[in-house]
């Protein structure tokens, strides 16, 4: 963009600098020279034609200018030499910039190896003070892993209708019900609940019961229990409600018993009265469907699966792995992909939620094949199948 003749002294000031392109060059020191700037100046001035020289100003030379360069053309007032300077501080600047860029981008290879020797030693260093301190501050602990003690407080279960349903776990302090909805006991209008106490340790001493509000902030009814009955080992209670509680209302009842150590253990389900929820069908339906699963031989269309397969049919199968499951999964998937699995434990049905129109049922049980042990929660809804293992 520079004029012609502008543009031609910019390319010999530019060979100039090229001279100067080296480590440790005065262009590149902290505080470049004046009086390189001016050895520049004159020399390119030298080379320039007649008709380029600019004649100089009929004044006295700057005070700057060395005593060796004469009065006239080329001395500190030239015009022509004011512009050659202007030039060559113009083209330092660029070069400096690049300069500096450059080591900053592109580290000397003796700064890199000084770098990765320091970055071991650091590393060499924070390994070395890991161990010491987990030597000396340890030292004094042995190997702390032990084995948990086998639960010492019974386990209660809902004797509903012949078979048992929401396994009922031990509290030993008073718990806020407003946040506990673990699971619910579906009763007849006799309003009569069975509990059945797997207590073979003789833990417990006396028995009795609460029924209060869902919030649990009012106490509707209590009592004491005993039992007469014994059932595969397991004593059996039988709680009469007394008082009259709404159809198609919560209530919180609370199963107690006093302990050997003088401990009092609650156990909470919620409870609704309603004679028309076909728990027992649900049930039913859902033992079925789980048993299914096992049944590796079964053709798929003649399985009790495969009609409910088909409502879903042509979804998008938004299983992750085997490790969840739904009914947009594969027959093979949901028949163990020929892993063939034994059922190691029982299985006790929970409850979570029912209504006329709605149910939610949970099984959890323990199955193994070979040397592999798999967890299954099968979650029942409306129109809901899940599986995780």
């Amino acid at each position: 963009m520079y004029p012609e003749r502008v543009r031609r002294i910019s390319a010999m000031v530019e060979e100039e600098c090229d001279k100067l392109e080296y480590a440790g060059s005065p262009m590149f020191a902290e505080y470049p020279d004046p009086e390189v700037i001016r050895k520049i100046a004159r020399d390119v001035y030298a080379e320039l034609p007649d008709p380029y020289v600019d004649i100089h100003l009929d004044m006295e030379a700057a005070p700057s200018e060395p005593p060796y360069v004469p009065k006239g053309k080329g001395c500190g007032n030239c015009m022509m030499r004011n512009l050659i300077e202007t030039l060559i501080c113009n083209e330092f600047y660029c070069r400096r910039e690049r300069y500096r860029r450059c080591r900053r981008r592109f580290l000397p290879v003796k700064k890199i190896g000084t770098l990765v020797i320091r970055i071991i030693v650091m590393a060499v260093f924070f390994v070395i003070t890991i161990f010491l301190v987990d030597k000396f501050q340890n030292r004094q602990y042995k190997n702390l892993a032990m084995e948990m003690e086998n639960a010492t407080l019974p386990l209660v279960y809902v004797d509903y209708e012949g078979r048992y349903i929401n396994c009922l776990h031990g509290y030993t302090t008073v718990v806020d019900t407003t946040m506990l909805r673990d699971c619910i006991t579906p009763v007849t209008d006799d309003k009569k609940v069975t509990f059945a106490v797997d207590d073979k340790n003789g833990y417990a001493k006396t028995y009795s019961y609460e029924l209060r509000s869902i919030s649990s902030d009012s106490l509707i009814e209590n009592g004491d229990l005993t039992s007469d009955t014994e059932e595969n080992g397991y004593r059996i209670f039988d709680i009469d409600i007394r008082m009259d509680i709404k159809p198609d209302t919560e209530y919180m009842l609370v199963f107690k018993l006093d302990g050997a150590d003088g401990q009092t253990v609650r156990y909470y389900t919620r409870i609704v009265v309603n004679d028309n929820y076909h728990a027992s069908e649900l049930l039913d339906f859902v033992e079925q469907f789980n048993a299914s699963t096992f049944d590796y031989e079964a053709n798929e269309e003649g399985s009790f699966i495969y009609p409910y397969m088909q409502a879903y049919k042509g979804q998008d199968d938004d299983s992750l792995s085997m490790g969840h499951l739904n009914l947009t999964s594969s027959y093979k998937e949901l028949v163990w992909s020929g892993v063939n699995p034994v059922r190691i434990t029982s299985i006790i049905p929970q409850i979570k939620e029912i209504d006329v129109n709605y149910a939610v049922i949970e099984l959890d049980y323990v199955t193994m094949a070979e040397k592999h042990r798999w967890r299954v929660r099968l979650l029942f809804g409306q129109g809901i199948l899940s599986c995780q293992l």
